[in-house]
């Protein structure tokens, strides 16, 4: 064998204890880590310790979740509240407009009254009207009847203010 060769194999024999150095290493890391690990977790101040960060973080979450709760009960109650006043709101537009209805309602009905008095009261002044025609037509019938009365009895004498007129007729010469 040549010394190159031998450079070689004695490269690859330092090369393959390296890695057997640098896997044992790391082998030997690995237990050393995990035995320090499991004595680290199975140690009373580790315990004391995981014990007071969960309270820590049991106690955060538990302030995060009442208020969380707090604000949530305070938006429902301001949507109650809003929620109320709408209806409210509405209850009140709806009376008002109620109210305006039968306001409107009651106008009518008093220009209806109204109306109606105003034709009885015209229908009222005609009959007034008529009936005096008719009264002025029956006065002037009976004023013209007690005046061709008065003439027939003027005429005819029948009360006696004209003085008969007698005459004879003698007897006839036929």
């Amino acid at each position: 064998p040549s010394p190159e060769e031998l450079e070689a194999k004695r490269r690859r024999e330092e090369a393959a204890d390296e890695k057997l150095i640098e896997e044992e290493v790391a082998i030997r890391y690995e237990a050393e880590l995990a035995y320090r690990f499991e004595q680290r977790v199975t140690s009373e101040a580790f315990q004391k310790e995981v014990k007071e960060r969960v309270g820590e973080e049991r106690a955060r979450l538990e302030a995060q979740m009442d208020k969380a709760v707090e604000e949530e009960k305070a938006r429902l109650a301001e949507e109650s509240e809003r929620k109320r006043k709408e209806v409210e709101a509405k209850e009140k537009a709806r009376e008002a407009e109620k109210n305006l209805q039968a306001e409107k309602e009651r106008a009518e009905k008093a220009r209806q009254i109204e109306e109606q008095a105003k034709r009885d009261e015209e229908r009222l002044k005609e009959l007034e009207r008529k009936q005096e025609e008719e009264r002025r037509r029956q006065e002037a019938r009976k004023a013209e009847a007690d005046r061709k009365a008065a003439e027939k009895a003027r005429l005819l004498n029948t009360s006696g203010q004209r003085q008969a007129v007698g005459f004879k007729l003698g007897p006839s010469l036929l």
